[in-house]
Formats: C-alpha cells, structure tokens, sequence
C-alpha cells in the first residue's frame, strides 16, 4: 500500500496528533506493509521536527520519502491521509485510554529497538535560557540544579536535558528511562510517548495570569506587571484551554500531574506561552516526586 500524506506542520504535538495516531485506523500489519509518502515542496528536512516525524514514520512504515508535488502521479494507487484531530487539544476531557493509539505507540516503539531503561530516574526537560526556563522561586536557582541537589540528597537519581537539542534517537533514548518526566508546557512533552508505562508526567502549565491572548499592549510593554489582570481580549475562550499534553497522557494511559508556575518574568513575544522564566515552587515538586517515585 502507498499512503501519501500532505500535512506542513514543524510542532511534533501537531504531527503526533493530527497525523500519527489518527493512522492507528488502520491495522498494523496494514502499517508495517507500507510505503509513506510525504508530498509537499516547501517541508525542510534538516530541521529538526520533520527528523522526529520521519524518525517516528519510519519506524511503523516499510520505508518513508519526502517527494514534490509533481511526483504524485509516479506512487502507484496511492492512498491519501487527510490530517484529522486524533483529540480535543482546548478542552480538558477526562479521556478513557484509548487501545488502538497505545498499540501503535508499542508497535513504534518495538520497532526503533529503544527498550525501558531499568534504572529509572526523575526526567527534566529544560528550554534555553529565556525561553520558558524553570526556576526554582525560593532559592532563584535554575530548576535543575535545585532539583540535582535535592534529589542526590534523598537518593533520587535525576537527569535534564533540553530536547531540542537531541537527535529524535537520544530523545527516546533519554526518556525511555524515566519514571517521572518534568516539564513547562510544550512540545518536549510529546516525547511521552517514549516513556515506560507506569512513568508520571508533570507538566507545569501557565494557567496563572492567563489574562490576555495575544498579550495586550499594556503587559507586552510592561506597563502592567504579569499578575495585573487588563482589558485585553481572549482568543480562545476566558479560561487557560491548552489541554495537549493532559489530554494526551489520558488517551495513553499515563498518570498526569499539573503543577502551577509561581510567577514569570519578562516576555519574547505577543503568545502568552511566551514567557522567558517561569519561577516555580521547587519544594511542592520534591515532595510530589517523593511521593510518585518508583525506581
């Protein structure tokens, strides 16, 4: 079978969401028995979400090439994929796990050879400076280094790494082995589909002060401090409504925790994702490790 797919997108929750598990439709022996064809003439290939997409294709499909449009008419009776929403990513649903999402998720993951480390360990995902970085409120500490410190106390053993700058192989790599994975808000946290199955995910959201989308003139410039509520306006709807990645852990049966971020400083943009250092409360999230822990 030639399955022929001409979905854009660079966000890897996007490609997961609205183009990988939607494939679970389909049989796997169907799957492992064909041929993908990404067709679009824009698509850069270096960078590194399309690495992760064709990393993941490739390990369901027989073989995966990224073709131009005006080689459509060489895939014998190709099948086209529409990019559909495998769930809801703006309302947080109490979602039952979904089977078919986990069998293909399995099957993936059986085929890149990546098996569960068994020394397990607390799992941080840590941004570049700037750019949604975690501190720890209290001791102003970047948060793996409060976290390094403290769990090397009790025994915990601990790793971070930011993903973006991990080939897709070290990114599965690094998180098959982790029994509690860490992180802000984001796109590291589609890397959960690599983690064991009994590992918890906790995932720091900015709910708090979610005020404004886009941030209105008045936060943007700093003439309204980030807790001062505004008369700016809401995209979405007047609550905080990114539900990806609690949404995701449901349908695949992990254990999702959400922490609130303490307060942020200073902005990178209009998006009100786009905080450059989020100050969380370190203390809060040893004890919910100690708590959720199992090595």
């Amino acid at each position: 079978m030639n399955i022929v797919s001409d979905f854009g997108h660079n966000n890897i929750s996007h490609i997961l969401r609205l183009e990988i598990l939607p494939l679970s439709r389909m049989q796997i022996s169907d799957l492992k028995n064909s041929n993908y064809f990404v067709v679009n003439n824009k698509i850069d290939q270096k960078i590194s979400h399309q690495k992760w997409r064709k990393f993941i294709l490739a390990n369901i499909f027989s073989s995966v090439e990224y073709v131009p449009k005006r080689k459509i008419r060489r895939i014998d009776n190709p099948l086209h994929m529409n990019a559909e929403s495998a769930f809801d990513p703006h309302n947080f649903i109490d979602y039952p796990p979904r089977s078919e999402f986990i069998e293909l998720i399995n099957y993936m993951k059986e085929r890149t050879g990546i098996c569960d480390t068994q020394n397990k360990y607390v799992l941080l995902s840590q941004r570049e400076r700037d750019n949604r970085y975690l501190f720890d409120a209290n001791s102003k500490l970047p948060l793996q280094s409060f976290l390094s410190d403290a769990l090397n106390k009790i025994g915990i053993p601990f790793k971070f790494c930011d993903f973006a700058e991990l080939d897709p192989v070290d990114q599965a790599k690094v998180s098959s082995g982790a029994a509690i994975f860490v992180s802000a808000h984001g796109a590291a946290l589609t890397n959960m589909i690599f983690v064991p199955d009994n590992c918890f995910v906790m995932e720091f959201n900015l709910r708090k002060h979610w005020y404004c989308d886009p941030l209105c003139d008045a936060h943007f410039s700093g003439a309204l401090a980030n807790d001062e509520e505004c008369d700016g306006k809401l995209t979405f709807r007047p609550h905080f409504h990114k539900a990806d990645y609690s949404n995701l852990s449901k349908l695949l049966d992990k254990t999702y925790i959400e922490l609130d971020v303490d307060r942020y400083e200073g902005h990178y943009g209009r998006n009100p994702l786009s905080r450059k250092r989020l100050f969380v409360d370190g203390d809060n999230l040893i004890a919910r490790i100690r708590e959720n822990f199992v090595g």
